[in-house]
């Protein structure tokens, strides 16, 4: 019988966890769950566990990027029902270009502390958190603003918009995050070599 966690998950907390700090941090929750969490309370309960070790890191990491994305729409286009004309190009230039500056540059951040797979996984959860938010935030706005609308009542094409507005935007941000990514470790790599010269 192995004592050990999922592979997967145990992969993700390695992808998560900043390389400087990896080897002591998941070292220590791996050795958490197999010497404490799971002889006392079953695989799992353990998996579930270690899971949310890794939900902690994936928010930790993801919430700044989310953090913006929700400020980019609040300081757009935001709550406001009816809005004037003059400024609609700079709002509607927010709205688009702010979230994805703002995953670019958490890719760029996730890629240089701990590699392309947690600027991929960070940029995901940023982007799909980002945009339920700006969805819950979008019905809460016509809810107050228009309620007539609300009564209408959700029809299937509605629901596929939604579904529609989810995927793309979370393609759209991950994609964002992964070409930080790949410029944060890039950005990584020779300071690795020069600290590892130094030695």
């Amino acid at each position: 019988m192995t004592t050990g966690p999922p592979a997967w998950s145990a992969w993700l907390l390695n992808a998560l966890v900043p390389r400087r700090h990896r080897e002591v941090l998941v070292g220590d929750v791996l050795d958490r769950y197999r010497d404490q969490i799971l002889p006392a309370q079953g695989r799992a309960r353990a998996n579930r566990w270690l899971l949310a070790r890794v939900a902690e890191w994936g928010w930790t990491e993801s919430r700044p990027a989310l953090i913006v994305v929700v400020l980019a729409f609040l300081l757009g286009d935001g709550l406001y029902a009816s809005l004037p004309e003059n400024g609609a190009t700079a709002r509607v230039w927010l709205n688009a270009t702010g979230p994805v500056c703002a995953l670019a540059a958490l890719g760029v951040r996730a890629g240089w502390r701990s590699g392309i797979p947690a600027a991929v996984i960070t940029g995901f959860l940023a982007s799909c958190f980002g945009s339920a938010a700006i969805l819950a935030l979008t019905v809460v706005s016509l809810t107050i603003a228009q309620p007539q609308l609300m009564k209408i009542g959700m029809s299937w094409e509605s629901l596929r918009d939604v579904t529609s507005i989810l995927r793309t935007a979370s393609l759209t941000g991950t994609v964002a995050s992964l070409a930080g990514g790949l410029a944060g470790t890039l950005v990584a790599r020779p300071t690795r070599r020069v600290s590892g010269a130094r030695r």
